[in-house]
């Protein structure tokens, strides 16, 4: 009898990592280019804030509607198909800004398109996640999966400044449908036992309708996932207002440059580098999770709305606080909230959740587009926070008896025993 040191890094695990590590490249330069490309084709904080409304809105509607046939089908076979055709659409937008110049038209179909194959994608990539975690290894993983954006990002933003100002923008769409392309191919190799399968029945569509339904009536049964969850809608809108008013402050500012744009974003990502790799070797206590997240909420809050008002060194270290912190905060709320959802139940209730945060991204940018047309863009900043610190008051100060129980850690597995 022997025993064996479990480890977090088996087959499965490697491969949706590197697969994640690939598309996350292409995520951050995506991104990132955009935005710029829009509004500074356009000219226009509105039509910028457009952009960004009508692009969310299948990210809030079409999880909801798929989430029942997630839940009762391979996950694996879902995700290796959207990224293939996530590869597709990419290589075809590739060609048609080749062909032809800036037409706003173009660019929102394209965004359209992608958000609403991402927003399928995430679902079925969240629900099987769990499953390709070795047992006893759940905060190590996420903290891994937390960590890869943010460590891509601090290459992948200042890259993508420098190629979005010397290269022709077809380039980077080719480059970004390569990188989603391998990792389909990762994807593909995964074998994993899914236990979610449905039986192979006729489902009428009010019976559908009714499991669409399922993730409300789970948050009015868990009231503090429900609070924690309105609260982080707020905080993420906040934070995803500001950030348009941070580019848009940056592309017309005659002192600040696309680059530096860049290299604040990395500095942020740094600290969530930094973060996700303290959290993968330093185990919170449960006890104190639900104080750090609060105070979390509240300092990313003041930081990032009084952001312009900085030197740029100060945005710097200001961004670099942000990232750390978050990066903490989310993976702890991650790993505890996909413990707790029952597996063929998970993509519906990630759904509803994405559904509550992503609504209200939408009328975040909607709001600050409009409102940057009359207001300087750092009291756009200004009046979001104090909205977003208002709510954290509300739904995680006055709400702590249904909030702090949600964060209880499970418990790690001991060695295991294996005969040889």
């Amino acid at each position: 009898m022997k025993y064996k040191q479990p480890t977090l890094w088996s087959g499965n695990f490697i491969l949706i990592t590197l697969g994640t590590i690939a598309s996350c490249i292409g995520g951050v330069a995506m991104n990132i280019a955009m935005g710029i490309i829009v509004f500074d084709q356009t000219g226009s904080t509105a039509l910028t804030g457009i952009y960004g409304l009508i692009t969310t809105l299948p990210a809030t509607i079409l999880p909801i509607l798929t989430a029942p046939y997630i839940d009762s089908h391979k996950r694996k076979n879902i995700i290796v198909c959207l990224d293939g055709l996530m590869a597709i659409s990419y290589f075809i937008f590739a060609y048609i800004t080749w062909k032809s110049s800036f037409y706003y038209f173009n660019y929102l179909m394209f965004g359209v398109v992608t958000s609403s194959i991402g927003s399928i994608y995430i679902q079925a990539y969240r629900a099987l996640f769990p499953s390709l975690i070795p047992e006893g290894f759940t905060q190590k993983g996420y903290s891994v999966s937390s960590m890869v954006y943010p460590t891509v990002s601090i290459l992948g933003a200042p890259f993508t400044a420098v190629f979005y100002t010397n290269f022709p923008i077809h380039f980077l769409f080719i480059f970004v449908g390569v990188l989603i392309a391998i990792a389909c191919l990762m994807e593909f190799f995964i074998h994993v036992e899914e236990r979610n399968l449905a039986p192979k029945t006729t489902k009428s569509l009010k019976k559908y309708m009714k499991e669409v339904g399922l993730g409300y009536e789970y948050l009015q049964s868990e009231k503090g996932i429900k609070y924690l969850y309105l609260n982080l809608a707020v905080t993420s809108s906040v934070s995803g207002g500001n950030n348009l008013m941070e580019m848009t402050y940056f592309q017309t500012s005659p002192v600040l440059s696309t680059t530096m744009y860049a290299l604040l974003i990395s500095a942020e990502t740094l600290g969530r580098t930094v973060g996700g790799l303290l959290h993968y070797m330093i185990k919170i206590p449960s006890n104190r999770k639900y104080i750090f997240t609060r105070n979390t909420y509240i300092i990313y809050d003041i930081l990032d709305g009084f952001l312009l008002f900085m030197p740029y060194v100060g945005m710097i270290v200001a961004k670099f606080i942000c990232g750390f912190l978050g990066i903490n905060s989310a993976t702890m709320r991650e790993a505890v909230l996909q413990q707790r959802l029952p597996n063929d139940k998970r993509a519906r209730i990630n759904a509803t959740l994405g559904a509550i945060i992503n609504g209200m991204n939408m009328l975040v940018l909607l709001i600050a587009g409009l409102l940057a047309e009359f207001l300087p863009y750092r009291l756009v900043a200004v009046i979001f926070t104090a909205l977003s610190l208002i709510a954290t008051y509300m739904m995680m100060v006055k709400k702590r008896k249904y909030v702090e129980p949600v964060f209880i850690c499970i418990t790690e597995q001991p060695l295991v025993a294996i005969s040889y």
